[in-house]
């Protein structure tokens, strides 16, 4: 079943030339272009039931072009996957009702999610080395 009837394929390339060009002109925050760039990929990029492999490379080179982070190493796929429902719910009242607003409240709010994530991640990851290093002394 497909959810958004995606652009003939002409217009296609203007389209993306045009989401370029947003990218690398917009005066907003990197974390609202980023939301922004990113409901206009999926609305440009064909998709059956899902595109994430094409957005799903987006946010990580963004991030990095836009200063965010230092390396491509911030993913969102994952945060999004965990109740792909609401964000099928989300990309359809993007594409139908072109409600924005609530699109990058969603995408702000799974960034923050994945922020978190990754923090606990770290932190577990210090605990464990300060742990092994510990038991590397008493050797």
């Amino acid at each position: 079943m497909r959810l958004y009837a995606y652009p003939d394929e002409e217009k296609v390339n203007s389209l993306m030339e045009n989401l370029d060009k947003f990218i690398r002109n917009s005066k907003m925050d990197q974390l609202i272009t980023s939301a922004i760039a990113y409901g206009q990929l999926a609305m440009i990029h064909p998709w059956a039931y899902a595109n994430g492999r094409a957005t799903g490379a987006l946010i990580p080179f963004l991030f990095n072009q836009l200063g965010l982070t230092r390396e491509r190493s911030f993913y969102l796929s994952g945060a999004f996957c965990k109740n792909k429902k609401e964000y099928f719910s989300k990309l359809v009242n993007l594409f139908q009702k072109d409600d924005w607003e609530d699109w990058i409240g969603y995408f702000l709010g799974k960034v923050y999610r994945q922020i978190i994530a990754g923090q606990k991640k770290v932190d577990h990851l210090m605990e464990y080395c300060r742990y092994v290093k510990a038991e590397q002394l008493k050797k």
